[in-house]
């Protein structure tokens, strides 16, 4: 009634409701009127936000407060946050700023699904610096980005497009697996290959997608950094995961004395005659010298009985 005595009759210092702009950063203003919460366009008019059919009013949800505010197509999506705390909300509205649905409950500020709003609120409402969910390319060495999207993950293409690393039906997140995260991905037929390691230990393993980015398979179970199984994929990848200095398997020549090329090739022995390239292996299995009590090949030569060879 101030306006209508033009007067300030409870002497607070303004005739009429007190009104304060929480943000007006967008199309959208946020305007607290009095005890109530207005959306008002360029021109200071708008609807005042309801819940359950009457005006939303300050302190009704206890220490939960609208943030910000964005006109979006059939209404307007507002973001709340308990004071004081780090938790966080956003709503949808009708045009009529009629309380709709939540788009999701209650979560912390570093969220990847709040951080994907504060673009449409062009606000940084969780207050690390960043308008958006943080993004840190992990590695692109190859055709495909590596992408850290919030706790999310993305392969990425040239363009900046490609899908979201998927594990268990859901997107795989950062500490889901303990010490367990991505380091790198490449595109091949199907799908993609993705590879992972424990932090801070010699813990390496590589899974397969579709071409979704849903998990498939384990290529092969926990391997160190020098197995030659993961020092294979290293050209996949166009990555030296291990820090050998080498981007694939390590390949070291013993001996060229005769026809025949003893090469150590990772951690098993090849030999090289005639075009052909047998393995030495023991019981079936490729001979390694881990385990053998020190005996390692240092020589090899051709011969007409296939198991005859020389340590």
């Amino acid at each position: 009634m101030e306006p209508i005595f033009h007067q300030d009759l409870n002497g607070n210092g303004t005739i009429g409701l007190p009104t304060t702009i929480i943000e007006s950063f967008g199309s959208t203003s946020l305007a607290e009127v009095g005890t109530n919460f207005y959306f008002y366009d360029s021109s200071q008019s708008g609807p005042s936000f309801k819940f359950g059919g009457t005006p939303f009013v300050a302190g009704e949800f206890g220490a939960w407060t609208l943030i910000g505010a964005e006109q979006v197509t059939g209404g307007y999506d507002v973001a709340m946050k308990v004071a004081g705390a780090d938790q966080y909300t956003v709503w949808n509205t009708d045009s009529n700023g009629n309380y709709v649905s939540a788009f999701f409950v209650t979560v912390s500020g570093s969220s990847t699904a709040l951080e994907s709003f504060e673009p449409i609120f062009q606000q940084d409402l969780n207050g690390d610096g960043t308008i958006g969910p943080p993004t840190t390319v992990i590695e692109s060495s190859g055709l495909t980005s590596l992408t850290e999207v919030g706790n999310n993950f993305y392969l990425y293409n040239s363009s900046h497009s490609g899908p979201e690393f998927i594990f268990g039906n859901a997107p795989f997140v950062a500490g889901e697996l303990g010490a367990w995260t991505p380091i790198g991905a490449e595109k091949v037929a199907g799908g993609y290959d993705v590879a992972l390691k424990v932090t801070g230990a010699d813990q390496y393993t590589v899974w397969n997608t579709d071409n979704n980015g849903i998990y498939v398979s384990s290529l092969f179970g926990t391997v160190s950094g020098n197995s030659q199984s993961m020092e294979s994929f290293e050209t996949v990848f166009h990555q030296d995961f291990n820090g050998d200095g080498t981007i694939g398997v390590v390949t070291t020549v013993i001996e060229t004395a005769g026809s025949t090329t003893l090469e150590e090739v990772g951690n098993n022995f090849d030999f090289l005659s005639g075009g052909s390239i047998p393995t030495l292996k023991v019981d079936g299995t490729p001979f390694v010298v881990d385990g053998r009590g020190g005996w390692t090949p240092i020589g090899g030569r051709g011969n007409y009985n296939p198991r005859q060879r020389y340590l």
